[in-house]
């Protein structure tokens, strides 16, 4: 008897976008899969019960490349199931646009004896952080992972296979181009794993997908497996990396904490004042302990006269740019604040303060910490002058540098920590 059974497969899990945009809802689906072998196919579903959808389906190859573009217009509650990239023999992603929510249901096929069918349910919300529930690779299961990049710009990517009992077992860094996708086969990980999970995290959302079969083994189950969003990785203590650099005007110097772009946590102008000592004495750690933080849309301050808001330079607790988070109303950044939950949970600089001179531990002798740099203080005010210059020079932990070029791959185009949205002042 032919086998059609599908195994283990993952309910189509039709849901309903409760977005608040009165346009523009967004779907993703991580793979698709169109050759001699493999059939792709959507089935689409008006959600609005009163006014017609207009649908664009996009349809990238792994390289980021649009294959093609199929709009689709669907009445009041109207559905339409159709195949995708049909004799195009590729492999990619798709994105689901629509100016009215859908409902839907992605399908991946295989041809000839056997016909196997798996569903991947639409992907609403991305994410820098996802985990698959369940893989297996041995000599029975076989286990896919498929990730896109619906960004502009290349991601880094990282995998790391988890066993049962929480043990990793290999991790690896792939880099994935603008709108392309990546394909991982467990086996380039572990060769013996009977039951275990993936964690992916990557330098910008992305939306992923596995694949999950013992076809090999001479079994009928080949079925889709949901990459989802932890709990905790829905806060900002998760996916933001602050505080951001940026440098648009290329002078090495964070633009802001530079008069003309200086940005301390709000949207408003806070370069309007710009206090300046005559003298320009220099001001450091004693500075620190004599002013403290400054705080939530401070003024642009530069008693030293080098053109760096000081408060960026006497290693306090001082927030500059987009980020500023402050459930307790304390005028201190929860991310830097030991008393919030987010304290040091936000994968940028981390802020400790374990002597109490609320100057950031990692910029002292003490207990300096400084990717590829020891502490320097030429100056003698107790800071790591490479904490007070504003350049790209990372203390504390967190450290990643992907491309190996010396800088933190947070503060680069395309990380997370940099500020792609900063904001200039009349």
């Amino acid at each position: 008897m032919k086998k059609t059974m599908v195994c283990l497969a993952v309910l189509a899990a039709l849901f309903t976008a409760g977005s608040a945009l009165a346009v523009d809802y967004t779907y993703y689906l991580p793979y698709f899969r169109a050759d001699a072998d493999f059939w792709s196919a959507l089935g689409l579903r008006n959600a609005n019960d009163a006014k017609s959808a207009n649908i664009s389906v996009s349809v990238y190859d792994a390289n980021g490349v649009l294959l093609t573009a199929i709009n689709k217009g669907l009445g009041p509650r109207a559905q339409e199931a159709f195949l995708v990239a049909e004799g195009m023999s590729k492999e990619g992603w798709m994105r689901v646009d629509s100016n009215q929510p859908l409902t839907g249901v992605s399908f991946l096929g295989t041809k000839g004896f056997g016909n196997y069918m798996a569903d991947m349910p639409f992907v609403s919300e991305l994410s820098e952080v996802l985990q698959i529930p369940h893989v297996a690779q041995n000599n029975e299961w076989d286990s896919t992972v498929m990730i896109c990049n619906p960004n502009s710009s290349d991601i880094v990517v990282t995998m790391t296979i988890v066993d049962k009992g929480g043990n990793v077992l290999s991790s690896k860094n792939y880099v994935i181009s603008p709108r392309g996708s990546g394909i991982y086969n467990l086996t380039s990980f572990v060769q013996d794993i009977a039951s275990g999970s993936v964690e992916i995290s990557a330098t910008q959302k992305v939306a992923a997908f596995a694949l999950y079969n013992n076809l090999k083994w001479g079994g009928n189950c080949y079925s889709g497996i949901s990459a989802l969003i932890p709990r905790d990785a829905e806060s900002p203590s998760v996916t933001a990396v602050y505080p951001m650099w940026l440098d648009n005007n290329t002078n090495g110097i964070n633009d802001y904490v530079e008069f003309e772009t200086h940005f301390s946590g709000s949207g408003n102008n806070s370069r309007s004042q710009r206090i300046v000592d005559e003298s320009g004495s220099h001001h450091g750690g004693g500075y620190a302990l004599e002013t403290g933080a400054g705080f939530y849309n401070h003024g642009f301050t530069d008693l030293n006269g080098d053109s760096i808001c000081d408060y960026a330079q006497n290693g306090t607790g001082t927030w500059h740019g987009p980020g500023f988070v402050d459930t307790d109303n304390d005028e201190i950044c929860d991310y830097w604040d030991a008393d919030a939950p987010l304290y040091s949970r936000n994968e940028g600089i981390w802020f400790e303060d374990q002597d109490g001179n609320m100057i950031n531990d990692f910029f002292e002798a003490q207990w300096h910490q400084g990717n590829g740099h020891g502490f320097t203080d030429l100056d003698g005010d107790g800071i790591c002058d490479y904490a007070q210059d504003g350049s790209k020079t990372w203390h504390g932990p967190g450290f990643t540098d992907y491309d190996k070029n010396g800088i933190a791959d947070h503060w680069q185009t395309g990380g997370r920590g940099h500020g792609g949205s900063h904001h200039l002042f009349d």
